[in-house]
């Protein structure tokens, strides 16, 4: 779902359970995440984004989004 992410990820040589841990959230939060059964709260997405230094637009590009999730997204960038 967020390709840019998972590159970001890959690239620090962490597995997914790593980031979920050092966000402080399961590896199943982060799954779902991913997967775009659950939006990604605010202040993960600034955690996200300091870690990597990059921004949100590119981190959450790409991104395709559950029907029913997509009134979130906005709420997600700001």
């Amino acid at each position: 779902m967020f390709p840019n992410l998972e590159a970001e990820r890959e690239k620090k040589g962490m597995l997914r359970g790593d980031l979920a841990r050092y966000l402080g959230i399961t590896r199943d939060t982060y799954a779902n995440w991913l997967e775009g059964r659950f939006p990604v709260p605010r202040c993960y997405v600034n955690k996200l984004c300091k870690f990597f230094n990059c921004s949100a637009e590119y981190l959450f590009s790409g991104a395709y989004v559950k029907r029913r999730y997509r009134h979130f997204l906005p709420v997600m960038f700001f």
